[in-house]
């Protein structure tokens, strides 16, 4: 643990009972899938990430943080519902490339206007003056954990 002091602690201690109340509260809205659709919220990762064009499977993989094979399990399912297009790539047959489907751009759209209406729901909760500062110190939160690999002392990366 660093160095803080008591208050500090206090509001390390207060911070992290508010993330884990709200990713839980996150998390149960995906139960019975995303957005009550057949996809794991996983999944629904997959289609956001070939939003902007097709992606390799080590791509897509690096992307997700997951192996490649994980990422290959998570693919196949929309692929088999036509969400999801593999193809060799021209210059490497041995490479697969993934791109949307128009069926699966269309479920990626469905599922973003779910999504942000949930969001522009909870900001509308949240009182006028304080909205930008709580959108900016998630920001910041999100920033400062980029260089955080693992909450484990003496964790290697790639083993969590």
């Amino acid at each position: 643990m660093s160095q803080l002091d008591t208050a500090d602690r206090h509001l390390a201690a207060d911070l992290s009972s508010a993330l884990r109340s709200l990713l839980r509260r996150c998390l149960s809205l995906d139960r019975s899938g995303c957005c009550g659709l057949p996809l794991s919220p996983v999944q629904c990762q997959v289609l956001e990430a070939l939003v902007p064009g097709p992606l390799s499977m080590r791509e897509l993989s690096r992307q997700l943080s997951v192996t490649p094979s994980t990422a290959t399990r998570l693919v196949d399912p929309l692929v088999r519902r036509h969400w999801v297009e593999r193809k060799a790539s021209p210059e490497d047959r041995r490479v697969q490339l993934l791109r949307l489907r128009p069926e699966g751009r269309a479920l990626r759209d469905q599922i973003h206007y779910v999504t942000m209406s949930w969001v522009e729901t909870l900001l509308h909760s949240v009182p006028k003056s304080r909205r930008q500062g709580v959108v900016e110190a998630l920001q910041l939160l999100e920033q400062s954990s980029a260089g955080l690999d693992c909450c484990a002392p003496g964790c290697k990366p790639a083993s969590c």
